[in-house]
């Protein structure tokens, strides 16, 4: 919950079995601003994947937006965790006539500050393009505690729209 808005992510990710490079992969967030002049914004995306080795990732499935509605989507993922340290990359793009083409990918640090207490600071950045011109981008900076699978904080969302020629 934010000054302007609030915003809602989640993700999951799923193999069919520990030894099995199939898996699910789904992820959605919800925008809804404060003011009663915008709409809300809302971004699903699901995917059949398949695990290439421990860095990386791809998969095939939609992404939904209001705009554009329901399009058939790809993607490589490469994701990094170390002890303290999470890196994902992760650039997509819609198969169809006019695609979008997406890079996101966020940087996590947790060290640990307490007994079952860590720090918890997140950078996550996305930017989206059609073929000729920009769509949307966001930075998205976290700073808080982890604890217990949760995240306490603050937080700050920088987000761009519009277009402007490549």
């Amino acid at each position: 919950m934010g000054h302007s808005n609030y915003y809602y992510q989640h993700s999951l990710s799923k193999q069919l079995s520990d030894h099995s490079p199939i898996g699910f992969f789904h992820t959605s967030s919800l925008l809804v601003p404060y003011s009663n002049n915008e709409g809300n914004e809302i971004m699903s995306q699901s995917y059949a994947t398949c695990r290439i080795n421990g860095l990386f990732t791809g998969g095939i499935g939609t992404i939904y937006v209001p705009v554009t509605r329901f399009r058939p989507s790809v993607f490589l993922q490469f994701l990094k965790r170390g002890k303290r340290t999470t890196v994902l990359v992760f650039p997509r793009a819609d198969i169809w006539k006019r695609p979008s083409l997406e890079l996101m990918g966020f940087v996590e640090y947790l060290p640990v500050i307490a007994h079952k207490i860590q720090l918890y600071t997140r950078v996550q950045l996305m930017t989206t393009w059609t073929l000729s011109e920009h769509s949307r981008s966001y930075q998205y900076l976290r700073l808080g505690v982890h604890r217990s699978k949760l995240q306490y904080g603050l937080a700050i969302n920088y987000d761009e729209y519009g277009k402007s020629n490549m």
